[in-house]
């Protein structure tokens, strides 16, 4: 319960959710949050409620455990580029951790770097203001920034969709939604996109 209470604090205090920064939360709320589940559950319907509640977050901790035991989605994507893009070809992506690249095999280009985080409308384009399209691009769900649609037209207008690692918290057959989720929420299992440049004919 006390996670749940970091998780939405999170969203609401900070422009750029970062849910660690807000953990100090889950141990000075722990006790506050008992005690008023205690006289809640005196009430006719508390029981119920309580319950319920707790019932909701154990079931979330073990979908967000379940992922933990899965293979990352990085080591995916390290796998399939390694297995499908040629040696010498251009790459663009975010992080540099996401995934580990080798540069002696491929043309990588890192975009979160330096002043180039502040504008996504620049993806295309080289430090010289030229226009550059890579041989692939590799989008991750961590990014800070606003992603505009002059970026996803250019993106599609150019590129196909060619692979996608994601984990999404699951029991079952029932997939748990992760709306908006802070930034840091995802590091244990953040989505990945693979888009190859077009070719023409």
């Amino acid at each position: 319960m006390a996670s749940l209470v970091s998780f939405f604090v999170s969203l609401l205090c900070m422009r750029f959710p970062m849910i660690r920064y807000t953990l100090p939360i889950v141990v000075l709320s722990t006790v506050p949050i008992a005690h008023v589940m205690q006289k809640v559950s005196l009430l006719r319907w508390g029981k119920a409620l309580v319950w319920s509640i707790t019932l909701a977050t154990g079931l979330y901790s073990c979908a967000q455990v379940a992922i933990l035991m899965q293979e990352h989605t990085v080591n995916q994507a390290i796998r399939w580029v390694n297995l499908h893009v040629p040696p010498g070809a251009s790459l663009s992506q975010g992080w540099p951790e996401i995934p580990v690249l080798n540069p002696e095999k491929y043309k990588i280009r890192i975009f979160f770097s330096g002043e180039r985080m502040a504008d996504f409308k620049r993806y295309f384009f080289d430090r010289d203001g030229r226009s550059f399209f890579p041989d692939y691009v590799l989008l991750d769900d961590l990014t800070l920034l606003e992603i505009p649609e002059e970026f996803v037209k250019t993106l599609k207008a150019n590129y196909g969709l060619v692979a996608e690692f994601r984990r999404d918290p699951r029991l079952w057959r029932f997939t748990f939604p992760e709306w908006d989720a802070p930034h840091d929420w995802k590091y244990s299992h953040p989505r990945i996109t693979i888009f190859q440049r077009k070719t023409t004919s």
